[in-house]
């Protein structure tokens, strides 16, 4: 069973995606979630044009490991060759 918690930013605080939850994060608009629980949490992302967005996520991915934190130059380098950026 998954029971992990989702935490969504925007513009605002993190919010509780609870089962069922949408949120909407357009091109170009601050945006992120994560997972702060130490259960998995399932999520169902949706994109227009999808080829772009599912390159970045597939490159992303690749590069995130559970045991390590992110390296933030190896993060800036996939956020540029995707022409997206990473905002502090």
């Amino acid at each position: 069973m998954l029971s992990g918690r989702l935490l969504v930013v925007g513009d605002g605080e993190p919010q509780e995606a609870t089962p069922g939850s949408m949120f909407v994060a357009p091109r170009g608009h601050r945006h992120g979630f994560s997972n702060p629980a130490d259960k998995p949490a399932r999520v169902l992302g949706l994109w227009a044009p999808p080829e772009p967005a599912l390159a970045f996520m597939r490159d992303i991915g690749a590069a995130l490991t559970p045991d390590n934190p992110p390296d933030p130059d190896r993060m800036r380098e996939i956020y540029t060759r995707h022409a997206s950026r990473l905002l502090p």
